[in-house]
């Protein structure tokens, strides 16, 4: 082998360490770096599951909307309308009351749409559920939120909701991710997910 091309090879060689360091610093970033996360979608579409990965693999830590707002504003609310004896028997209940449990936030946070929210986020990196675009806009104006994932299984169980309990539509995600096969598959969609969330984070900080 001549010089030139010995040399030619040690120069691609450090070349590549040098990507396999730089990948490797970014997959390390992705593992200590938290964002602010919304994770919405349609009921039973994954939404929690998504969260609990987030929270095993990537130290994420989150409480779902909806048990937070059942300790704040639900239980209270309708414990003597339908009878409920605890906190658990109303949450067990809500799937028949999804327009009135909407409602509720709505008047929650009618003088501050964006209230729930920063409850959520002084304790949590991520708001499990959000489901009214107000309050979604008010927490994007107020800058308290990185990323919106839309979890979708359309596919395998199609609409699952309507506007009366959701007004938030997926169009307004910062990604959408799909949830359509096996729980292994989802496990690497959020991986890939995520080494995308972090690019484009570090991009945006490349350009400020």
């Amino acid at each position: 082998m001549s010089a030139l091309n010995s040399l030619m090879l040690m120069n691609l060689w450090d070349q590549l360490r040098l990507n396999i360091k730089e990948v490797n610093s970014v997959m390390e970033q992705s593992k200590q770096r938290k964002f602010n996360l919304i994770v919405t979608g349609l009921a039973g579409h994954g939404k929690d599951t998504v969260c609990e990965i987030l929270r095993d693999r990537y130290g994420y830590s989150f409480e779902s909307s909806s048990r937070i707002l059942l300790k704040e504003v639900i239980f209270p609310s309708l414990k003597d309308k339908y009878g409920y004896a605890n906190e658990d028997e109303c949450y067990q209940d809500r799937v028949n009351h999804r327009a009135e449990w909407f409602e509720l936030l709505k008047d929650y946070n009618k003088d501050d749409k964006a209230r729930l929210g920063k409850l959520i986020f002084s304790q949590f990196n991520i708001y499990c559920g959000l489901r009214n675009i107000d309050e979604l806009e008010a927490l994007l104006e107020e800058g308290v939120v990185d990323f919106v994932i839309w979890v979708s299984a359309n596919g395998r169980l199609g609409i699952t909701e309507h506007e009366d309990s959701i007004t938030i539509t997926g169009k307004e995600a910062s990604y959408i991710l799909i949830n359509d096969s096996t729980l292994d598959d989802l496990h690497d969609s959020i991986e890939l997910m995520m080494d995308y969330l972090n690019f484009i984070y570090n991009q945006a900080e490349d350009n400020l």
